[in-house]
């Protein structure tokens, strides 16, 4: 119940000219990470949370609560927008849904870019990717194709101690 206390929300409606794409984005940090950004010099990690096929970004904010509460600063990029072609439930799902997967990819690199010039603060050497469904595979994708920005730490470990892992691109390939 004292969590929504603790974490503080923004939503930052992101436009990327480049692709004349809008990109709105949920980010959610515990009060206590920014404390201890502003006093001891802890850099809040950087977790980005996917959401699923044909739900809003901020269905998934109790997801984005936990991982608060555990030191990071979480970006949910909404990476799907009316007028986008349906998710392809056709054939091999890589090969249908790739250009989703790609529009995202290109929605995360640019939203972790704009979310630096807002906020310096956080570690973003390495970000922890989840997703779920749709999510799930988004997440896959671009820690395939961005295996040294992508760690396998978890959400428990404590801020401030070294990530368990890099994902190793032959297994999301």
């Amino acid at each position: 119940y004292l969590i929504k206390f603790d974490i503080r929300r923004e939503t930052l409606a992101l436009h990327d000219t480049t692709r004349n794409r809008d990109v709105p984005v949920e980010l959610a940090i515990s009060r206590r990470a920014e404390l201890k950004a502003m006093f001891f010099g802890i850099k809040p990690r950087v977790a980005i949370v996917n959401h699923g096929n044909t739900v809003k970004n901020t269905e998934y904010s109790f997801v984005g609560d936990v991982l608060a509460t555990q030191g990071y600063r979480v970006a949910s990029i909404q990476n799907d927008l009316p007028g986008d072609p349906p998710l392809s439930m056709q054939g091999f799902p890589f090969v249908g849904r790739l250009p989703s997967y790609q529009r995202a990819e290109k929605n995360i690199l640019f939203a972790i870019e704009e979310i630096k010039k807002v906020y310096p603060d956080p570690d973003f050497r390495t970000v922890t990717m989840f997703g779920h469904s749709q999510g799930g595979d988004i997440a896959m994708y671009f820690a395939g194709q961005h295996p040294d920005l992508v760690t396998t730490d978890s959400p428990t470990q404590r801020v401030g101690e070294e990530p368990v892992g890099r994902v190793d691109p032959r297994v999301v390939q």
